[in-house]
């Protein structure tokens, strides 16, 4: 590849020319992805050995406007090697292809193979994706008539939720419909929700070491923080606010208690 001198790290060049195996890329924002990204297609097709025609792409983004930023970029990528190799019949037709390339949103894309083999997915071929806003309240709604079910049901489970919305919400259920909302939302995030789940399940149960090990961490943490911020201020009011000097001796006698707790919640913790 022509490049550019000093154009790319090594890091960078090791992701655009790698080939035989996956490739995670991860930086910084601002750092260059896309631009390496783009890059790495436009070597695929123009270069690698096989090559990779632009119909063989799959590039999914989060966004469309991300989408649209990568068909650009890669086609700008292939405009350089063109101009290197102006009478390459082959990439002349790669860059024609380009605006037809498999290039588009996650949702985009799966809504097309859908629809292509609705049949094979059991799939009525008129189904539509909702969008975040219809996505969002259809959530909202469902899990307000899960809670409508509970609050009528007298079995164990309606029990222990009422008892949960009694005990943690102070009798309201919006503290408890959040925290839910909050927890599916990490779930559609992981590998392996359910396991996830039982996990997180067997630390909360009351007698848990871990659990308490855990809430004595945080406890620590939150501790050693105001203790920093106590002393920063007593050196503040000793340093410009020399007549209120009784005040910094009362927040360092203060800070020297939170010091104490720190090392209580340590222990407790067994950190």
């Amino acid at each position: 590849m022509a490049e550019q001198p000093g154009r790319w790290t090594d890091a960078q060049r090791q992701a655009i020319r790698g080939q035989g195996t996956g490739l995670l890329v991860s930086a910084a924002a601002g750092a260059g992805k896309t631009a390496v990204l783009a890059e790495r297609c436009a070597y695929l097709i123009a270069e690698a050995s096989p090559a990779c025609g632009v119909e063989d792409l799959l590039v999914v983004t989060f966004t469309a406007a991300a989408a649209a930023e990568m068909r650009e970029r890669i086609a700008e990528a292939l405009r350089g090697q063109l101009a290197r190799r102006a009478s390459n019949r082959y990439l002349q037709r790669q860059l024609a292809l380009i605006d037809g390339a498999n290039i588009s949103t996650i949702h985009a894309f799966c809504r097309e193979l859908l629809s292509k083999y609705f049949c094979q997915a059991g799939l009525d071929p008129n189904f539509a994706v909702l969008d975040a806003d219809e996505a969002e309240l259809l959530k909202h709604e469902t899990l307000e008539a899960l809670f409508r079910e509970l609050y009528g049901a007298k079995t164990g489970a309606a029990e222990s939720f009422r008892e949960l919305v009694e005990l943690y919400g102070e009798g309201r259920d919006g503290p408890i419909g959040r925290f839910v909302l909050s927890v599916h939302d990490l779930l559609r995030t992981l590998v392996r929700p359910q396991q996830w789940l039982a996990e997180a399940a067997a630390i909360a149960k009351p007698g848990s070491g871990e659990l308490r090990r855990a809430l004595a961490e945080d406890l620590r943490v939150e501790l050693a923080g105001q203790v920093r911020h106590c002393r920063g201020q007593a050196e503040f009011i000793r340093r410009s606010l020399a007549d209120w000097s009784a005040y910094a001796e009362a927040i360092d006698e203060y800070a020297g208690q939170l010091g104490r707790w720190v090392g209580g919640a340590a222990a407790d913790g067994g950190v």
